[in-house]
């Protein structure tokens, strides 16, 4: 699959049903968001032609149009913006949303994906764009593809969304689409356990990092590092949150991400066979294709 055409017939800024709080407006970035790259990390989520249900796809996408704007309100920080890179400034801004055309069928998309391909059916200017990470932190699209299926695609700011976040995310929007009564409510206590820093430049030397603060006293990096190899350690399954992405017309066919803009980056994908997504640098492909221990238990697309 060489090419898709995808047709933008709408765009809109999606808010959060109920405003932030005046006490929580100013929402404080941790240490670790501030190191993180500010770029977008995208997911597809592709979903057959709804055959038991009785929604079309217009009734499906304003039931996800109207989830979102619930979900935002628990997950507040989302739908704002950010600001010097250290805190995020909650004025219920909200989120990019749009809708798409595709002409292709779902067999298509699936015979042979292409992450250069598959970034068309994303938001665009947001993975190898020119997107502002002070624009929006999250942007969705929904596209209706010619056979009746649909997709929901998601570009997420690495800024605040990690892997938990993204999946706790997906999970409590998709169960507020289909009226579950599951309650997911983020815990937001990064900042308290990785104060903000004032930095220099964009990621500082060991020597200009401060001892991070641990209750009365500061802990050393070291020490830190010694901590979360402990914490690791306990690490299995159960921890493990899945991105069910059921929307209320069951769980999606396929999820995949894209061509991402940062290398040396893999994103495990929860499939039925299991996918890697890895990003490299040109260069180092070939030598990561052709490793032997690896065919031994992976094919590629």
């Amino acid at each position: 699959m060489n090419t898709v055409k995808v047709e933008i017939t709408s765009r809109e800024t999606i808010k959060p049903s109920s405003p932030t709080p005046h006490s929580l407006q100013n929402f404080k970035l941790s240490l670790l968001d501030q190191l993180s790259h500010p770029v977008y990390v995208p997911f597809i989520f592709f979903y057959a032609p709804a055959k038991n249900s009785k929604l079309n796809p217009t009734d499906r996408i304003a039931q996800i149009k109207t989830s979102l704007s619930e979900i935002l309100t628990r997950f507040y920080p989302v739908s704002e913006r950010l600001k010097d890179n250290s805190l995020i400034d909650c004025n219920n801004e909200g989120v990019d949303f749009l809708e798409a055309q595709v002409s292709c069928s779902l067999q298509e998309i699936r015979r042979q994906p292409e992450p250069n391909v598959l970034n068309n059916f994303l938001p665009q200017g947001y993975v190898n764009g020119t997107k502002s990470p002070t624009e929006f932190q999250l942007a969705a699209q929904v596209n209706t593809i010619s056979c009746g299926g649909i997709t929901i695609d998601v570009c997420f700011l690495h800024k605040i969304f990690d892997g938990s976040m993204i999946g706790s995310f997906i999970n409590g929007w998709a169960a507020t689409a289909r009226g579950s009564g599951e309650s997911v409510t983020p815990i937001f206590s990064g900042a308290s356990l990785f104060p903000p820093r004032v930095l220099p430049g964009l990621f500082p030397s060991n020597s200009s990092v401060a001892p991070i603060t641990k209750g009365q006293g500061q802990i050393e990096v070291h020490d830190l590092v010694r901590e979360m190899r402990s914490e690791i350690t306990k690490f299995d399954s159960s921890y493990v949150r899945k991105m069910q992405a059921d929307f209320g017309w069951g769980k999606p066919v396929w999820m995949s991400s894209a061509a991402m803009d940062f290398k040396n980056a893999t994103v495990l994908m929860d499939t039925a066979t299991g996918e890697a997504w890895v990003t490299l640098d040109e260069q180092d492909m070939p030598v990561f294709e052709s490793n032997q221990e690896i065919l031994k238990y992976a094919s590629y697309c």
